[in-house]
């Protein structure tokens, strides 16, 4: 592979920081690397790259000019779907995460790696963050073995979906509340722990509720056929969903049961099978499934499910980075 010039928008984010660890570690060949705030009018900062220093600048279209990749770590804002539609038309290969209204294939992370529909041409994708990709490869799944419908789904954020710093904060609110001190909120604008709070009712959270969304029925291929809430947790990093799965025609106990069978899925069906927690799926690379069950008092067939997977399952930037492999 050729040696790349690479651009990352907003590198101190979650998603950014990925990134660049795994740029610095070698993951691609870059020959030059330019780092961008997502403010306009930020202030230039160094930043450490190897064995160089690389100065992260305000944000600068451009300054695109010459780059092969560039990656948009997800802002959710007109500003950045403009910016990485107009690069991509620019023939640079632009990789967002997340994004609400982009018309751009979505990357699908699969046991032969992450792929996406669409043209060999195209220069614009989509990865789906950690959020999406729970609920939307569960649904995918069951849209294809089972010929899954409709679904409904109420998925539970950790703090984690706020990068450390949201873990961070999240562990000192535990420890100021329990020594009876009002917690720190820069991060989440009010108390997470020991409470549960609807995610969307801020700008910044209706913006993520939508995108998720939207990257989640894209995975699934339930565009118009899904709807998603978005609940925040006091966990740290495991996600938990309970979903509720429409069927075109009912089907058998065991297809239902032999659908979430293999990987990247785990179903413990013993007597002692326990429900899958965060806790219990701590490092698993597996999104575990349980509570399965079909009701049998509605007219439509379907059934409900309880899936969790924590963060070690999936990693939206070593997507990215492996996507772009298959790419230039």
């Amino acid at each position: 592979m050729r040696g790349l010039r690479v651009g990352v928008v907003n590198p101190r984010s979650p998603f950014g920081s990925r990134v660049r660890s795994l740029l610095s570690d070698g993951a691609l060949p870059v020959i030059e690397l330019k780092l961008f705030e997502s403010d306009v009018d930020g202030e230039a900062t160094l930043t450490q790259f190897q064995d160089d220093v690389v100065i992260t600048q305000p944000l600068d279209p451009d300054l695109f000019t010459n780059l092969d990749v560039i990656f948009f770590a997800g802002e959710d804002s007109d500003l950045f779907n403009r910016l990485a539609v107009d690069a991509s038309g620019n023939g640079i290969l632009s990789i967002v995460e997340g994004a609400i209204g982009l018309e751009a294939p979505v990357v699908v992370h699969g046991a032969k790696g992450p792929t996406a529909s669409g043209d060999s041409g195209d220069r614009l994708f989509v990865v789906p963050r950690m959020a999406s990709y729970l609920v939307g490869t569960t649904l995918r799944r069951a849209r294809e073995s089972l010929s899954a419908a409709r679904a409904s789904a109420t998925l539970l954020l950790p703090a984690g979906v706020e990068g450390e710093a949201g873990v961070k904060e999240l562990h000192e609110q535990v420890r100021s509340l329990l020594s009876f001190k009002s917690p720190p909120t820069e991060v989440f604008k009010e108390q997470v722990a020991f409470n549960v709070k609807l995610a969307g009712s801020g700008v910044r959270s209706v913006a993520l509720a939508e995108s998720v969304a939207l990257e989640t029925a894209r995975l699934a291929n339930m565009e118009d056929a899904l709807s998603l809430s978005l609940v925040q947790v006091p966990v740290f990093h495991g996600y938990s969903a309970s979903i509720w799965v429409e069927l075109e025609a009912p089907v058998e106990q065991r297809a239902l049961l032999a659908c979430f069978k293999e990987p990247p899925f785990a179903l413990d069906t013993g007597r002692r099978a326990k429900s899958p927690t965060p806790v219990g799926a701590a490092d698993s690379n597996k999104i575990h499934i349980g509570g399965l069950r079909r009701p049998t008092e509605l007219s439509r067939p379907g059934f409900w499910l309880w899936a969790v997977a924590d963060t070690t399952a999936y990693d939206s930037g070593s997507t990215a980075v492996e996507f772009v492999k298959t790419r230039v």
